[in-house]
């Protein structure tokens, strides 16, 4: 919203320098009044311009240095990605071409300022302090991207706009493409390459997420997750909050997805895969990495599981959306094995939730997403230790007696077989 607000600012401001510049150019409004005697004149355009010029020349040099400091301050210093990607933002360029533009059309109108008066058309004049003015107000919404560079979380939003499916595509490392199969959609990580096209879109939002997971703080760490993540709903044109919100508590929320899922359409199929499935895998390998640097915390991998279900539910609004929930629930399953061996940590599982979330699929018409989810809790907790019995057993009830068999009927083929997995290659893009 904080950058919606920012654009809109910038737009509106720009769309009234373009109307002001007709106006005056036509001779509809006129900002500056000359004398009857030209000497006068002259002192009144000398004092004018110079001001103009002089107090531009001042204020961008600050704000320029403004700038500067606040985007070295945001980014970390051995890399340079989120510098270059916030160096090219269009509030940053717009100012700085507006008082540029400023500066030079001020002295080429004291150079000619004789002719000026002796043709008694001031238009250019007019033109020059609509400019002075336009750049002053310009510096509300470089003020505003400069404490979007301060806040970690507004930064993360500003840079996950750089992750589009046209960036995704000339990276190289996800291949998406129409098929008769079950889902729709065939897909495949490409991960054996050894050099892409193009620079990772996620790389500047990265800097943001290592800058969390170098000062060891879990709770802006899955915040910054959730917004990676909300990329995701955004293509998919579901509402995704940037704060996890608690399933229960749906009072005024339905309006408000409902409107929001009016107002934004979404992309096509295969942009959403495409999306979801390059996404997806840097939180899975995001997740697994973390045991490296944090050790063995499981409260880490139940907060990225918390944020997976809660997009699930947000997806599950959306027709259209099987494939991206699949990813989805395949992605739980991969961070989860990634801890299988870790000892499970607190009072509350969030695996549990899933439970709850393959009910609400069947109800929203999704039953073969609601029996992977199904599967994928029956082979957890044949293979790990994060779902002891008395998460299970109250969970278990809240299921249909459909989704109930299911389960039992998974947990009998795993034992059968312990070579068993919910999916294949073909589906499971983690697959091993």
């Amino acid at each position: 919203m904080y950058s919606l607000v920012r654009r809109l600012i910038t737009f509106l401001t720009a769309l009234a320098f373009i109307v002001s510049i007709l106006l005056i150019w036509t001779g509809e409004i006129h900002l500056f009044a000359s004398y009857k005697a030209d000497s006068d004149t002259v002192n009144n355009l000398l004092y004018i311009l110079s001001t103009i010029v002089a107090t531009t020349g001042a204020i961008a040099g600050i704000s320029i240095a403004m700038v500067f400091i606040t985007l070295q301050t945001s980014a970390r210093r051995q890399y340079a990605r989120t510098l270059i990607t916030l160096y090219s933002t269009p509030s940053t360029i717009v100012v700085v071409v507006s008082f540029i533009a400023t500066i030079l059309t001020g002295i080429y109108q004291l150079v000619r300022l004789a002719l000026i008066v002796k043709s008694h058309d001031y238009r250019s004049v007019d033109i020059e302090v609509a400019l002075g003015m336009f750049s002053m107000v310009f510096l509300v919404p470089l003020l505003m991207s400069q404490v979007e560079n301060i806040n970690p979380y507004l930064l993360a939003e500003k840079l996950c706009h750089s992750i589009t499916p046209r960036s995704i595509r000339r990276y190289g490392l996800v291949s998406v493409s129409k098929s008769t199969g079950a889902s729709g959609f065939r897909y495949a990580l490409l991960t054996f390459g050894l050099y892409h096209p193009s620079h990772d879109p996620l790389g500047p939002i990265h800097e943001i997420i290592m800058g969390a997971v170098e000062s060891k703080d879990r709770l802006q760490l899955t915040r910054l997750i959730r917004i990676l993540l909300k990329r995701i709903a955004h293509y998919c044109g579901v509402l995704y909050t940037r704060t996890a919100q608690d399933p229960h508590d749906s009072a005024g929320k339905g309006l408000v997805n409902r409107a929001y899922m009016i107002l934004m359409r979404p992309a096509r199929g295969v942009t959403q895969v495409l999306i979801t499935l390059h996404l997806l895998h840097y939180v899975v390998r995001r997740s697994h990495n973390l045991r490296k640097e944090w050790g063995d915390l499981d409260n880490v991998r139940q907060h990225f599981v918390v944020n997976l279900t809660g997009l699930i539910r947000s997806l599950n609004n959306r027709h259209g959306s099987e494939c991206c929930i699949d990813l989805c629930l395949f992605a739980i399953l991969h961070i989860c094995l990634g801890y299988a061996d870790v000892p499970r940590f607190g009072r509350i599982e969030a695996l549990a939730d899933l439970f709850l979330v393959a009910s609400e699929l069947i109800e929203k018409g999704k039953p073969q997403q609601a029996r992977l989810a199904v599967k994928i809790l029956a082979f957890l907790v044949r293979n790990t230790q994060q779902l002891p019995r008395q998460y299970r057993i109250q969970s278990l009830r809240q299921l249909s007696i459909e989704l109930r068999s299911e389960y039992a009927r998974s947990i009998s083929v795993i034992r059968a077989s312990s070579k068993w997995r919910p999916g294949d290659r073909t589906v499971d893009p983690w697959y091993e």
